[in-house]
């Protein structure tokens, strides 16, 4: 039954209820045969009031509640409609997100086998990806992100802070591809769907970060491992550890003069920044230095960079003609060979 012909039930139960009670009241009909007088006949009129009261509320409360009834169907049904609709909605919000995933620039997409590997980051395969990342983990949830000299240089790791845009995996993932295929900023921020402040901050730290963890991944070999892997070319310098030379990176000009001074190089007639680089003799890199300015010279930046710590008694140090460290090297015991370079051979 529906709601309005529920209420017209009611309105004319009521109004004819009404009526009969006027017309009682109004003409004094005797209600039963035997009535006497009319005290009696008021009195019977009383008790039929009562009684017709008790079967208007019995009515009404009927009425009711077949009206609660069918609205409780009705939100049901229409509860039973909304569930449904919101299942088809999750459905095809997870259907687009799938599409979505496929076209997204990320380690998830990308990373699907061991050439994509070696294109974008430079790694092996996709087993030594996994395995450096398993190795990062534990201390890239605490990682404490660069915010400029306001950040700590000492220490890599605090309190977290606020939710990462991107997961640990693609954040890995972006550094690697910006030093494997040296993107611009702007472009590599577009492929991650982030600003180009936000991934400075992640490329800054994550660069302090490998620098810090990786020294005690890789740490300088021994001249016996190096022996391991020596090429036949070094069979005339069977103790060579490492072959040392200095690189130089082109930097702007800048403006405080005593900068201009020590980034100016006499070689390259530029501002440039000098670093220390290390390989062994199967091409491996096991040394880089910290930058130093372009005015510093090479026996300079050796002194400074630490290497001659890691040189052992026995080892033979091999450099070109600028390296003038032979009085250096025999403090630490160790042999200074610098090879005439004629025709790409020794």
């Amino acid at each position: 039954m529906s709601d309005s012909k529920i209420e017209i039930k009611q309105e004319f139960v009521n109004h004819r209820f009404i009526n009969v009670l006027k017309l009682i009241l109004r003409t004094g009909v005797q209600c039963q045969p035997g009535c006497e007088n009319k005290f009696q006949q008021t009195n019977h009129v009383e008790q039929t009031v009562g009684a017709i009261t008790k079967v208007q509320k019995a009515t009404q409360v009927t009425t009711t509640s077949s009206f609660l009834q069918i609205k409780c169907r009705q939100q049901q049904k229409l509860i039973t409609e909304l569930s449904s609709k919101l299942q088809t909605v999750n459905k095809k919000k997870e259907t687009l997100k799938y599409e979505q995933s496929k076209h997204k620039f990320c380690a998830e997409t990308l990373l699907t086998n061991d050439e994509n590997v070696q294109f974008y980051t430079g790694l092996l395969n996709i087993a030594t990806f996994n395995a450096l990342l398993k190795y990062l983990r534990p201390q890239t949830e605490r990682l404490t992100y660069w915010r400029g000299k306001q950040t700590s240089t000492t220490h890599h790791i605090g309190n977290r802070g606020r939710v990462r845009s991107l997961s640990i995996d693609n954040e890995l993932f972006a550094v690697l591809v910006q030093l494997r295929l040296g993107l611009l900023v702007e472009d590599i921020a577009a492929r991650f769907a982030i600003s180009k402040t936000h991934f400075s901050k992640i490329f800054n730290t994550w660069i302090r970060f490998l620098r810090l963890e990786l020294e005690l991944l890789f740490p300088f070999p021994s001249r016996a491992q190096v022996s391991e892997h020596m090429p036949p070319a070094f069979a005339k310098f069977p103790n060579t550890v490492v072959i040392l030379d200095c690189t130089e990176i082109y930097v702007q000009k800048p403006s405080a003069l005593e900068a201009q001074r020590q980034t100016w190089s006499s070689y390259k007639h530029r501002n440039t920044y000098k670093i220390l680089v290390g390989i062994s003799p199967d091409g491996t890199v096991t040394f880089v230095s910290t930058l130093y300015g372009g005015a510093g010279s090479d026996r300079f930046i050796v002194n400074k960079s630490g290497i001659l710590n890691l040189v052992k008694e026995g080892d033979n140090i091999m450099a070109d003609r600028g390296f003038d460290i032979s009085d250096d090297l025999k403090k630490c015991g160790a042999t200074l060979n610098i090879p005439p370079f004629r025709c790409g051979e020794f």
